[in-house]
């Protein structure tokens, strides 16, 4: 996945580009989506989760260092959907 296929899918969760911080080729640091229901404060105003880009080979993949929340992007994706009661948002990416 590349840097600007996740941010379009970002987006769709409402995290901004701009919220985002790119660590390394590789890493982008961002706000946890799921913040609302797995955090504490149910906010994640400092970015305390990274998605991990796969490059063809590996899936897409996030962890949170907060709620430890954890797995492939498209099942990030997919819980937030289900937690938003939105079906709209789910994707069959790097399924």
């Amino acid at each position: 996945m590349t840097h600007e296929e996740a941010y379009t899918y970002l987006e769709l969760i409402g995290i901004k580009k701009e919220h985002t911080r790119k660590i390394k080729d590789n890493q982008i640091s961002i706000p946890c989506p799921l913040a609302e229901w797995f955090h504490k404060s149910g906010k994640d105003s400092h970015p305390s989760a990274t998605l991990y880009l796969g490059d063809g080979t590996k899936n897409t993949n996030y962890f949170c260092f907060s709620c430890h929340e954890s797995g492939s992007f498209s099942s990030l994706l997919d819980s937030y959907s289900q937690l938003k009661k939105d079906p709209s948002l789910q994707t069959h990416i790097e399924k």
